[in-house]
């Protein structure tokens, strides 16, 4: 399924100091891009070329990465000696596509992920060719 990510301030307010020398905030788990995913899949996630979804130190999902989803998490992570500047990302959106299997087994079944993409500032299904 295919779901739009949108940076919000409220997903920058939590990833704000990520990278900075402050406490628990890992560039890699904490930026931006990493939160609002988390909004979808509760779980630590982690970035690189690929996105990583783990569970117990076990992957369990690799999500490839857009050039423009790159290309914000490395202005991203420019910015990380000016943290009051990532503010300027808000509004951005990015589509990611999430395979079937790792939603339902975050949730269970289908209607109870979808309750919970319908709910959310951060998260909105893209729906092609209805």
């Amino acid at each position: 399924m295919k779901f739009k990510i949108k940076i919000t301030k409220d997903v920058i307010d939590k990833s704000l100091l990520c990278g900075t020398d402050a406490k628990n905030v890992e560039i890699s788990t904490n930026c931006a891009f990493a939160v609002a995913f988390r909004e979808l899949i509760p779980v630590r996630v982690w970035l690189a070329e690929t996105f990583f979804i783990d569970e117990d130190d076990e992957i369990i999902a690799r999500v490839p990465n857009s050039p423009e989803q790159i290309g914000f998490i490395n202005n991203f992570d420019r910015l990380k000696n000016k943290p009051e500047e990532r503010y300027k990302l808000v509004g951005q959106e990015f589509d990611v596509e999430i395979p079937d299997a790792i939603i339902e087994y975050w949730y269970g079944d289908a209607v109870t992920a979808t309750q919970k993409i319908i709910d959310s500032e951060i998260l909105k299904p893209v729906y092609e060719n209805i």
